[in-house]
């Protein structure tokens, strides 16, 4: 979904999404890498001196498998949103070659008058993701993880190595 910049004034703006818009869902979909099975965003546009502020919050839910265990888990990611945009092309700073400041470095940008709202939402999702999708029964998923590798053979190093074992140097 596009907005306009200059149809931003300096009065929130707010956007919702759930399930019935495809954009949305089609966005988080592809950042969570599986169907939803919920979603609710709910986003506030701002536009002051050049700047586009997008805050808000959202909820998306998915199953997706278990990193640990192999058992099939929902992965849930409920997030503020907290994103700025200036136009692509427009320094951050005043001063050529300086270097950023910290409240600089999370500042996005935004092209031919519109921001793209799909690639917010994909962002916000994105930096909210967990390192690794893990159960969340830690103590199941640990039981479950530790049957596997009990009934798993001895490795005596990678396969692929295998065909060396008995090569000797002639």
């Amino acid at each position: 979904m596009r907005v306009r910049v200059d149809h931003i004034d300096d009065r929130d703006q707010q956007v919702t999404a759930g399930m019935a818009d495809v954009w949305a869902v089609t966005a988080a979909s592809e950042v969570l890498e599986t169907t939803l099975t919920d979603l609710s965003t709910i986003l506030d546009l701002r536009r002051a001196h050049g700047h586009v502020f997008v805050t808000g919050a959202v909820r998306a839910a998915a199953l997706r498998t278990c990193e640990r265990c192999g058992e099939s888990t929902a992965l849930v990611v409920d997030t503020d949103v907290d994103l700025s945009y200036v136009p692509r092309g427009r320094q951050i700073s005043d001063a050529p070659e300086s270097e950023l400041k910290s409240d600089q470095l999370d500042v996005g940008w935004y092209a031919d008058g519109h921001i793209d709202l799909a690639d917010t939402l994909r962002e916000a999702l994105a930096l909210a993701l967990p390192p690794r999708v893990v159960c969340e029964d830690e103590p199941a998923c640990e039981e479950r993880t530790r049957t596997l590798l009990s009934g798993a053979p001895e490795s005596s190093g990678h396969s692929v190595f295998s065909s060396l074992r008995n090569w000797t140097d002639t």
